[in-house]
């Protein structure tokens, strides 16, 4: 287990060196950067076709690129980075601002369609509440119209079951 935490560890520093290097100097902190080489005070180049080789001689690169070639290369590349990395971050306030105003569209646009719901429900409620009154009004007045009728009929009931009354009376006062 140790020994895979070490290798780990060793990765982390390498990726960090990696890392280190890769980031451009506009970009990375004053804090982490390294200090200066030789050839970085003096303002040469090192001549990155020359390297030792396995017997610590130096020796020819055939396979690569010519010192003055690899600077300007990597210069024209970082110079590359640092434009792709401008227009990334225009686009990106370029969409922000985008979003910003289409979100202050739709809030004001939502708005306003909120304000046109609630009032068409208001005035919908408004309709509802008076054909409502009218419905319950007309009710009313069946109503008191069906009770007058029942009141009529039960004073009819009772006449006749005086009748009745007087009539089975006399029937038994003939008898």
């Amino acid at each position: 287990e140790t020994e895979k935490e070490k290798e780990k560890e060793k990765e982390k520093e390498e990726g960090e060196r990696v890392v280190r290097v890769l980031t451009p100097p506009s970009y990375s902190s004053p804090s982490r950067n390294p200090p200066l080489t030789h050839h970085q005070r003096c303002g040469s180049v090192p001549n990155l076709n020359t390297m030792m080789d396995e017997d610590g001689k130096e020796g020819e690169r055939k396979d690569d690129i010519p010192a003055t070639q690899n600077a300007s290369y990597l210069r024209f590349f970082w110079e590359q980075q640092i434009q792709i990395q401008k227009e990334k971050e225009e686009q990106q306030k370029a969409a922000a601002a985008a979003m910003s105003a289409k979100s202050h569209d739709l809030t004001a646009e939502g708005k306003f369609t909120r304000f046109q719901r609630s009032t068409k429900q208001k005035t919908d409620l408004k309709a509802e509440n008076a054909s409502l009154i009218e419905q319950t009004k007309l009710l009313q007045a069946k109503i008191q119209e069906q009770n007058h009728i029942i009141f009529q009929q039960q004073k009819e009931i009772e006449e006749l079951k005086k009748q009745l009354a007087s009539q089975s009376k006399n029937e038994k006062q003939d008898e």
